[in-house]
């Protein structure tokens, strides 16, 4: 994994995160995704936890957040712009954010794919 670009959405909790710690503790550059900020900035913290304090700073350019709904369509585009501007390539991607609970409605992405 040393050196691949790994995305994980989903990364700011349960096994998102704990996949994401794993790839980084292997070498990965770990893409994570957040709704929250906050959130994300938590998952960095928890990422960068291990890590001795002098090499904190080399290893967390190792780590991006970025900020994504996977519910939303400008979300998605917006998210998708700016990853296509920051790596040159993906390596892997782990879709791992989940949609629970929410209603079935016709929004406007699942209008623009069918129609």
């Amino acid at each position: 994994m040393e050196g691949l670009n790994v995305l994980v959405t989903g990364s700011t909790c349960g096994i998102g995160l704990h996949t994401a710690k794993v790839l980084f503790k292997k070498g990965a550059n770990v893409i994570l995704t957040c709704r929250d900020e906050i959130r994300g900035r938590r998952a960095v913290e928890s990422l960068l936890s291990g890590v001795p304090q002098e090499e904190v700073a080399k290893e967390s350019e190792r780590i991006h957040l970025f900020t994504l709904d996977v519910t939303n369509y400008n979300s998605i585009c917006e998210f998708t712009d700016e990853i296509c501007r920051t790596f040159r390539y993906l390596h892997v991607i782990i879709n791992n954010a989940g949609i629970m609970g929410v209603p079935f409605e016709v929004c406007t992405l699942f209008t623009n794919i069918l129609f």
